[in-house]
């Protein structure tokens, strides 16, 4: 009766309504009597081969709740047999939980909220279903319900049937009227007041009075194919839309979105370990049935410790995944063994991380992997292109960058180049994270939005959800599918990791190039947050470096790699930087102290010092290979590098014992005054003053905007709170020791004791702050005031420093309210060549502002999830805040000097301070090392035992170069090497003294043999 209107308006409301007529036909409820039995929940998850028959019980047939949290069920569901010749049949899971479907006791595919139906094989009659309480899919976003407080809700499955005409129409139609939506926005005028779907058909809908030819030429297209959805029905419309699609290719010109699929698991976090195992195999299970089911599609996962969890929870998914790794369809790339920090843990502890990766990729593809894959990480340490190329890393893929608050990222393609020179190639997206689902309108931003497009027109986005999305979903591989050639759109593609690398290595020369740390301005609070779990981490690394340096000189070779193993586990991006639930925690940190305690007993035991710490040591080993002194009682010994001996052969030195009073310590190197309140009001070392001029503490409310276990914010740190003097000082000896206590109040009920001292022989004052907190939501800092206000100030970092600005007014220094130091830093005049050193021994937060260092000593934070699910939770008395109750922090402050010898330098001092001697029988021992000479700022400060000898790591800490000798014992030879402990070529073995030239921010290896 009419003619085809030309209100261009009027036709996304029609598009939307048949959208959901097909959506309404896809799934079709088959009648059948399905039988559900289960287990009892149980914390421990158990693999399928240890759930007996006998354990499956009935049901009730009406829905119901089940826990606790983070507790494993197992159902098993008979269904009916499938009559001959009749349609795939689609089994869905009704649970809250993350569940994974076994066929005949292998994963088959993973059931969870975006995966709500699987298709079964044609014989299958029997589902074993492993169920986990646990809360799903967290990134999908109004789809994925909280699970319920009183546990997961379970409800009797289905069997459907699926109309793969209206499945089909269905995603054609999405797809185009997401494009249809990109282009009518992207050319319109701001409107005023609240927006309005594009599909809504109610109050007035805005001309296209300007658009794109594009989003006309859809209108009039799809208006007049929906024509024929009315009057032939759904088949012919379906063969219309292939014709829609065939006439609207992309752009000769167009860019390419290189998808790679991706489950982002985050192996602990929300969840304890069990919980993250369980998930890589409900992921894995849905991604190897979606490669075999799509053969465009490609799969990309990292985290070896994944790997082995699947190996060892169900070894017939990993020989699967293995055959798909082979066949070039999933890429096992990462370099790390886990996905994790790179600012707190030190530099040989990331180096080790990398290698046991790099080791477990080889074994697990035949090579090292190329690229090194960290998406969510909360900062970037300068050290990494260093040693990413050391083992054998050329690319490195990240996303969390785009996250900055105040600064934005200027690259997606860079060169990322090491302080010292080296660089790897690096891609980034900035305006997507790494749970992208296809949309059109991202992946539009994505390109807009690619800084080196002009060079390098292709981007790499990874898709799926993780975290117990299950990965990619059967949507959006058919998304894909139709953006794969689209006008409007970049061409889309899956493709593999490292051959988009090796195409970007192709114009490397033409790259922009990034030197340094990669700072991330947001989660600053994660350099403090658990102050326990910090010291126990700590801790560990420390026994680690002891347990090493005595395999070394007993020449026993390297230690069991399991405790390399754990330590990096725990290098993971939510474990370390304290951002996980308690039950993380509670299990992390026992574990941390038992390898601890466990790598001492070792290392005592070898040394013949035996197990007990109450005898009188025989002997002192130092496990440093710095010289060092060392007080015993009265006497002040000075030991070699990496040596020991009877105490009667130790050589003493002459020492006066210190003194105190109420308002000074002095030993014969430090001395320190102090004003009525306790307040730090002159230092000097060695007969230099420093600038010291004030010391306080200071609380600070901590009420984040978001993110409370992550994130401390700018606003609260103008209102602090000081601590009021309670009493008098004490003022003490206690043999070469002596020292001065002040006792405050702070905030509203806590304590601190501030217990300054001198040590014979040492170059430092230290302070031992014994706090018993209790006022949740706060932020304690240590205040040093000084008088250096240089403009920048130096800070340590995993094998080296580097330096940040301090002077106000700008916002790149204006957003570093919270930075990171890897366990010292040092504020200067501009010339760096005299300052203070403020050394900790589990601390890694600092501010700093025109001279004013504030120190951050703990976080009474929310703990993440804290008052979540509070029935259901086997863990009724987790703390709700961190850091609350007693705990002893460590710090000292000294002279920084780049002329100090090495073992002054703070790199040094913050291991030489907190590392203990250890004792060892009466014998001498040597690892012919005698000394290191030259460059004071390079730093000896690891000894890796290896087969046949051993391995010496030195890294420069300020900057600059210079020649490094080693002197070597009689019968002892050394050779550079490179940090896989290899020989470097063109390099032969050196006896007596071995030259080694070194450059500014440089890591060096030598390896000894006898």
């Amino acid at each position: 009766m009419l003619p085809r209107t030309f209100l261009t308006q009027l036709v996304p409301a029609r598009v939307g309504e048949a959208i959901r007529r097909a959506e309404a036909r896809i799934w079709k409820p088959l009648q059948a009597d399905i039988k559900v039995e289960a287990t009892a929940p149980t914390a421990e998850l158990r693999p399928v081969a240890q759930v007996k028959a006998s354990e499956f019980g009935p049901l009730p047939d009406a829905p119901f709740h089940w826990g606790p949290k983070y507790h494993q069920r197992w159902y098993r569901v008979t269904l009916p047999a499938a009559a001959a010749g009749s349609p795939t049949r689609y089994f869905r899971w009704n649970d809250q939980g993350e569940a994974t479907a076994y066929i005949d006791g292998v994963p088959y595919s993973g059931l969870d909220v975006a995966h709500r139906q699987i298709p079964l094989p044609a014989d299958v009659t029997e589902l074993w279903i492993e169920a986990v309480c646990i809360r799903s899919a967290i990134w999908l976003v109004g789809i994925a319900e909280a699970l319920d407080q009183e546990g997961s809700r379970y409800a009797p499955p289905a069997l459907l049937e699926r109309n793969d005409a209206a499945w089909a129409v269905y995603h054609d139609l999405k797809v185009m009227l997401e494009l249809m939506e990109a282009e009518y926005r992207e050319y319109q005028p701001a409107q005023s007041g609240l927006p309005k779907p594009l599909t809504d058909p109610v109050r007035h809908s805005m001309p296209a009075f300007r658009a794109s030819p594009l989003f006309r030429r859809l209108c009039d297209r799809l208006d007049r194919a929906i024509d024929i959805f009315d009057r032939d029905g759904l088949e012919p419309f379906a063969a219309e839309l292939k014709k829609v699609y065939a006439e609207f290719p992309a752009s000769p010109d167009a860019t390419k979105a290189v998808l790679t699929g991706h489950a982002h698991i985050d192996l602990v976090w929300l969840w304890p370990e069990r919980v993250g195992e369980f998930k890589a195999v409900h992921s894995w299970s849905t991604q190897t049935r979606l490669l075999k089911e799509y053969p465009e599609f490609r799969f990309g996962y990292s985290q070896p410790a994944s790997y082995e969890a699947v190996g060892r929870r169900s070894p017939e998914l990993l020989q699967k995944v293995k055959g798909l790794i082979g066949d070039q369809k999933w890429d096992a790339i990462g370099a790390a063994y886990v996905e994790g920090d790179t600012q707190v843990p030190c530099g040989e502890a990331i180096l080790r991380c990398l290698r046991i990766g790099q080791e477990e990729f080889t074994a697990l593809r035949g090579s090292p992997s190329e690229v090194f894959w960290l998406p969510d990480v909360f900062g970037y340490s300068g050290c990494m292109p260093q040693l990413l190329k050391g083992v054998g890393v050329k690319s490195f893929f990240t996303t969390k960058l785009s996250w900055s608050t105040v600064n934005r990222f200027p690259h997606t393609s860079f060169r990322w180049q090491g302080p010292e020179g080296d660089a790897i190639n690096a891609h980034v997206v900035l305006i997507h994270d790494y749970n992208e689902w296809v949309d059109v309108k991202r992946l539009r931003e994505c390109v807009f939005h690619h800084q080196q497009s002009g060079i390098h027109p292709e981007q790499l986005i990874p898709t799926g959800y993780g975290d117990g999305g299950g990965g990619p979903t059967e949507e959006m591989l058919e998304r894909a599918r139709r953006v794969a050639n689209l006008a409007g759109m970049p061409k889309v593609e899956w493709g593999n990791i490292e051959p988009f690398f090796q195409r970007l290595d192709g114009i490397k020369d033409e790259l922009p190039v990034v030197t340094g740390e990669l700072m991330l301005e947001l989660h600053r609070g994660v350099f403090t947050t658990h102050g326990s779990l910090k010291a126990a981490f700590r801790g560990l690394e420390r026994a680690l470096q002891i347990l090493e340096a005595v395999h070394v000189v007993r020449g026993l070779g390297p230690i069991d790699r399991h405790y390399w193993k754990r330590a990096s586990f725990s290098h993971f991006h939510d474990y370390i930087p304290g951002s996980s639930i308690w039950e993380v925690y509670a299990e992390a940190i026992p574990e941390l102290q038992t390898l601890a305690a466990k790598a001492i007993g070792e290392a005592r035991t070898l040394l013949g010092a035996g197990d007990s710490a109450a005898a009188p040591a025989s002997g002192w080993f130092n496990p440093l290979p710095l010289p060092r002194t060392w007080i015993d009682g009265d006497a002040c010994y000075e030991l070699a590098p990496l040596s020991g001996a009877p105490v009667a052969s130790l050589k003493k030195l002459a020492v006066a014992a210190p003194k105190s009073t109420a308002t000074s310590l002095e030993s014969e190197r430090v001395r320190a005054a102090f004003d009525a309140e306790g307040s730090l009001v002159a230092l000097s070392v060695d007969g230099h003053d420093v600038a010291v001029t004030g010391h306080k503490l200071c609380a600070y409310p901590d009420q984040p905007a978001s993110f409370d276990a992550w994130d401390v914010d700018r606003g609260n740190m103008v209102s602090g709170r000081e601590a009021r003097l309670h009493g008098r000082p004490v003022a003490s000896h206690d043999g070469l020791v002596a020292s001065l206590a002040f006792e405050y109040e702070i905030a509203g009920a806590s304590r601190v004791t501030a217990i300054w001292s001198v040590r014979a022989g040492e170059p430092v004052l230290r302070v031992r702050y014994e706090v018993d907190w209790r006022d949740p939501l706060h932020w304690l800092k240590g205040i040093f005031k000084t008088d250096y206000r240089g403009r920048k100030a130096r800070y340590g970092a995993p094998f080296g420093s580097l330096l940040r600005g301090q002077w106000p007014g700008y916002p790149r220094e204006e957003a570093q309210w919270e930075v990171p130091g890897s366990r010292w830093m040092a504020v200067c005049d501009d010339a760096q060549s005299d300052g203070l050193a403020i050394l900790t021994e589990c601390k890694y937060g600092f501010t700093t502002r025109e001279g004013t260092v504030g120190v951050s000593l703990l976080r009474s934070a929310l703990v993440t999830e804290a008052n979540d699910h509070p029935a259901i939770r086997d863990t009724p008395d987790r703390p709700v805040h961190s850091d609350l109750g007693r705990q002893v922090i460590e710090l000292a402050l000294g002279r920084y000097a780049p002329e100090l010898p090495a073992h002054e330098q703070p790199a040094a001092l913050a291991d030489v301070l907190f590392t203990p001697c250890v004792p060892c029988a009466a014998e001498s021992l040597s690892t012919g090392m005698e000394r290191v000479e030259g460059l004071s700022s390079v730093v000896p400060s690891w000894a890796e035992p290896v087969d046949g000898g051993w391995v010496l790591r030195l890294h420069e800490t300020l900057g600059r170069r210079g020649p490094v000798g080693l002197a070597l014992a009689d019968g002892v030879q050394a050779t550079p090497a490179d940090l896989l402990n290899q020989a470097l070529p063109d390099t032969s073995a050196a006896a007596g003294r071995l030259s080694l030239p070194v450059g500014p921010y440089q890591v060096r290896s030598v390896r000894f043999t006898r």
